[in-house]
């Protein structure tokens, strides 16, 4: 009898999910749509691989003293930033800074890496379990599914990265033809580039605004400092050791 009372009682388990895989989204910059932009959470900066920004006619980069520490604890050096760079997600607009970081190019990697400062300017929200995402910029709000959004083609990229590789080899021969390296792929290009979307569905999201996250300035995160190399050092924005920038050994009191 206790056993059956026991079973009444006791609230039923939720049934146990498998890893649904990274989160993507369709992103277009200058002309050129991207299939697979990855939102990651748990990273602080926008990444774009450098084949990706010789693609494209981007403005200038940005230098910068700055390291980088990637998910496997190991760092890298970033080439420079592009700041404000324009990109679009379905109807909606953005501005977003990049770092431009060397990265081996595979297939099956995503083109761009959008971390928690995208995630946060768009006002990003998942629902992992049934894999529905939305952004929304004032009255405009953009909702689609992240499996129907993984369905489209890479051939962009792709061909991208095959011109890339292309210029690269011409630019490391002595006699280099302007015009040869302004055709390499354009034919590819033309191609890839009249493949269509198929039109995705929009429905308004209900939005609670009642939870507010605390500005770092309020209620600032701790941190685990690493080691830096010997022209950098840490400094700190707020008394007690809070805030921290990274910022270079030479500067003088009055720069720092």
């Amino acid at each position: 009898m206790g056993r059956n009372v026991s079973a009444l009682t006791q609230p039923n388990m939720p049934q146990k999910c498998k890893d649904p895989g990274t989160f993507t989204v369709p992103c277009t910059i200058e002309n050129f749509t991207f299939s697979n932009a990855l939102l990651d959470l748990g990273a602080s900066i926008n990444v774009l691989p450098t084949s990706i920004y010789r693609s494209l006619s981007l403005s200038p980069l940005k230098q910068i003293d700055v390291v980088i520490q990637l998910a496997n604890r190991s760092t890298a050096f970033p080439t420079g930033v592009v700041e404000d760079m324009i990109m679009k997600v379905d109807k909606l607009i953005f501005s977003a800074d990049f770092y431009i970081l060397n990265m081996a190019e595979k297939s099956s990697m995503p083109t761009l890496i959008l971390g928690r400062p995208f995630l946060k300017t768009v006002r990003t929200k998942i629902d992992v379990y049934s894999r529905i995402l939305s952004m929304e910029f004032g009255d405009d709000v953009m909702q689609f599914k992240i499996f129907e959004a993984m369905k489209h083609p890479l051939e962009l990229h792709r061909d991208l990265c095959k011109v890339c590789t292309k210029i690269d080899a011409y630019l490391a021969a002595d006699d280099v033809s302007c015009d040869a390296v302004a055709g390499l792929g354009r034919s590819s290009l033309i191609t890839a580039s009249t493949h269509t979307l198929e039109p995705v569905q929009i429905h308004a999201a209900e939005l609670d605004f009642s939870i507010r996250t605390l500005l770092s300035i309020i209620q600032p995160p701790i941190l685990e400092l690493k080691p830096l190399p010997k022209n950098l050092k840490y400094a700190f924005l707020e008394i007690d050791n809070k805030l921290p920038v990274i910022i270079s050994v030479d500067l003088d009191a009055a720069q720092e």
